[in-house]
């Protein structure tokens, strides 16, 4: 089995580090662009097997426009993306996990979901609501 990709879309850069000393630690391939235009360029020449995207990086929806362009693409659609955003920090948006949760799935899941080949499924990846 080839080693699995993951593409981090986030402006910052000490966050991006973490994420990637933790994401190779556990043996994945990590990849990673400072803003939307660069994040939507290596997701179409690297076929990423998941995207890390941060909502709120240049311009507050950034991170949307980015998942939306990802959606419409061929190449692009089905890749799962987790939103990774401190939003709650910058416009006091709350997530409450007893209320949220059906829109999450866990790290785990996804991972296992890749074990058995279902990246490609054409699923939806339910936290990305798009």
């Amino acid at each position: 089995m080839s080693q699995r990709t993951i593409l981090v879309i986030d402006d910052d850069i000490d966050l991006v580090e973490i994420i990637r000393v933790t994401l190779e630690h556990e043996g994945l391939n990590v990849i990673d662009a400072q803003n939307g235009a660069r994040g939507l360029e290596l997701a179409r020449s690297e076929n990423p097997d998941l995207i890390i995207l941060d909502v709120m990086m240049g311009q507050l929806d950034e991170g949307f426009q980015v998942a939306y362009e990802l959606r419409k693409g061929e190449t692009t659609r089905d890749v799962p993306i987790l939103m990774l955003t401190a939003v709650a920090d910058q416009t006091g948006f709350d997530f409450d996990p007893k209320k949220d949760s059906d829109s999450c799935r866990s790290t785990s899941s996804w991972k296992a979901d890749q074990s058995q080949g279902a990246g490609g499924s054409g699923a939806q990846a339910p936290a990305t609501g798009i």
